[in-house]
């Protein structure tokens, strides 16, 4: 290199690379404006559907492990749906 060059390194006569800089700025800055609006019509509409029950109140009473908890576990739709289980694991602890 001789060092007496005087144009910089990425100069250039053509007008093309700041008309490309125009417009991609120009649509970046676009779509940074079409993403805020998204997000402000999306946090508008806030929609929380309310969650189904999935357990009853006797029957989250039956799990807790006392006299009469045993005996509504043993009646209750879950009891009896799994009582092989709960068979199985005193089976195992014996």
């Amino acid at each position: 290199m001789d060092g007496k060059s005087t144009t910089q390194v990425f100069q250039t006569d053509s007008a093309s690379r700041w008309q490309r800089f125009k417009w991609s700025s120009r649509l970046i800055f676009l779509l940074f404006v079409l993403g805020i609006i998204t997000v402000i019509i999306t946090l508008s509409r806030v929609y929380t559907p309310s969650l189904p029950s999935l357990i009853s109140a006797q029957e989250k009473q039956a799990l807790i492990p006392d006299s009469t908890g045993s005996w509504l576990f043993n009646q209750s739709k879950i009891g009896k749906q799994y009582s092989g289980f709960k068979k199985f694991f005193k089976e195992k602890e014996a």
